[in-house]
């Protein structure tokens, strides 16, 4: 396995009329505790992502924050891309097919519909594939046999499902 990809779906942030605009939506208490438990997961079993890349919206900048916290030493490189925000397919294979060959694992942050659609479409999920969802604060982990320039919409080995609300 040449690569990781770690799909995650910001934590569970405030309806939009509880702010200004849809970017600016922040987290809720709940998304604040998921974030932070998805990071010390993310410790707890050495997936340090060498690289993130995150919508710059409110709430996903929040659960990246948060999420790493949990990481000790000097962070990943952290890459705000306003093409993560409620991105498309499309969108999101330019954007891994653009990272860094230098970082194993990525660790990529933002919305739906799109990330749901990138893990349907990458992930090995059998016949499960097309009612996978992703709630928010979820983290899927893709072991990836190419390189990320490489990347197809071919059915990558999933190593791990993680939602939030089965952490302690």
């Amino acid at each position: 396995m040449d690569h990781e990809l770690h799909i995650l779906r910001h934590a569970k942030s405030a309806s939009p009329a509880e702010a200004e605009s849809d970017f600016h939506r922040l987290l809720k208490p709940r998304g604040e505790r998921d974030a932070t438990r998805i990071g010390r997961h993310m410790v707890e079993n050495g997936w340090r992502p060498d690289t993130v890349i995150a919508s710059p919206a409110a709430r996903a900048r929040h659960t990246v924050e948060l999420v790493l916290a949990a990481f000790d030493g000097v962070p990943p490189s952290i890459v705000w891309k306003e093409q993560m925000y409620l991105a498309e397919l499309s969108d999101l294979l330019a954007i891994i097919r653009g990272a860094d060959e230098s970082a194993r694992r990525m660790l990529i942050v933002g919305h739906n519909p799109g990330l749901t659609v990138l893990a349907q479409c990458l992930g090995d999920v059998g016949d499960a594939g097309d009612r996978l969802v992703l709630a928010t604060g979820t983290l899927i982990r893709l072991g990836v046999d190419t390189t990320w320039a490489d990347i197809k919409t071919a059915r990558h080995r999933v190593l791990d499902i993680v939602h939030p609300k089965g952490l302690a």
